[in-house]
């Protein structure tokens, strides 16, 4: 599927989510609903040699990762990206509907089991997004 992104918010100012998802039907709904939901850039990306090579030109403020994922594991994805000196602070939240309990728990990282109800995803993103982009969700 490749990666798709919202070519019109370019704006380095605007919060950035990066899902990686390879499921396209379920990548394409959370990206439609957390532009719909939150003001803000969504880039999916369906595997995470996609992921890496966004990171490289774009920032993201939080990562939503799969934990099922082609080539590498979620966890294996995530371990990568904390080595990148410039995200190692970066919010990501696992995806998966067979959550490796122990890996999450030593990573000490939030988690969403699937099938998940998509207002919990919207609270779990306000939690981890930073203070300052408080403002993006108003009284929702």
């Amino acid at each position: 599927m490749g990666n798709q992104s919202d070519a019109d918010d370019s704006s380095p100012s605007l919060t950035t989510i990066f899902v990686v998802e390879d499921d396209a039907d379920l990548g394409l709904l959370l990206l439609r609903f957390l532009k719909e939901e939150v003001p803000c850039r969504v880039d999916l990306a369906t595997n995470g040699f996609e992921v890496l090579k966004l990171v490289r030109s774009i920032a993201p403020h939080l990562f939503l990762v799969d934990y099922h994922l082609p080539s590498r594991n979620g966890l294996e994805l995530v371990d990568h990206l904390r080595a990148i000196p410039t995200l190692e602070q970066t919010p990501i939240v696992l995806m998966s509907a067979c959550m490796p309990s122990d890996g999450v728990k030593q990573r000490q990282m939030p988690a969403i089991h699937k099938p998940f109800d998509l207002n919990h995803l919207l609270q779990v993103v306000r939690e981890q997004l930073p203070a300052s982009d408080e403002f993006l969700f108003g009284c929702c």
